[in-house]
């Protein structure tokens, strides 16, 4: 399964339905892959607004980077 930016941002904010759909998918033992653009937005909108601190840490965090 192919992850995308939208679905990240949910997963990472705790909304429930993705955080459903992300228990099915790896329940069903299947590969998951995130494209490279998608991480890229993902570390694009760190640096957006005020919280470019916190939103690092964040990002790190959920993909398993240090701080």
């Amino acid at each position: 399964m192919i992850l995308d930016t939208s679905f990240l941002i949910d997963v990472q904010r705790d909304f429930g339905p993705a955080i459903d759909r992300t228990m099915t998918i790896e329940s069903a033992d299947r590969p998951t892959r995130i494209p490279l653009v998608v991480v890229y937005e993902l570390f694009l909108g760190v640096g957006k607004g005020t919280r470019t601190e916190a939103n690092r840490r964040a990002s790190n965090d959920f993909f398993g980077g240090s701080h």
